[in-house]
């Protein structure tokens, strides 16, 4: 029984480890303009590094689109950044909230 609740405590430690460990990076990836060569390797090493995290796979999809409307000239790169801060900060305020 205390081996297997020691178990328990270490998955969960590491669990919460690997979750503000994501918090971090999550922060990491915005250099203060979106849609560059920077911001685009910072989110695709954490997609690579994270590929079955829903939150990375959504943030990343959002960055995707937005990018592709800016470089159409469908959006402007401000509009684009006022999409997904919100979005970047909603995931980071849930992770460090679990």
């Amino acid at each position: 029984m205390k081996k297997r609740a020691i178990f328990l405590l270490l998955v969960a430690l590491n669990a919460q480890s690997a979750v503000t460990s994501n918090v971090f990076e999550i922060e990491t990836i915005m250099p203060g303009e979106l849609c560059n060569g920077q911001s685009n390797d910072a989110l695709q090493k954490l997609m690579d590094k994270h590929p079955d995290d829903r939150g990375i796979i959504n943030l990343y999809a959002l960055y995707l689109g937005l990018c592709q409307l800016v470089h159409q000239g469908n959006i402007s790169e401000q509009v684009a950044l006022d999409q997904w801060v919100p979005e970047k900060t909603k995931l980071i305020e849930s992770r460090r909230q679990h």
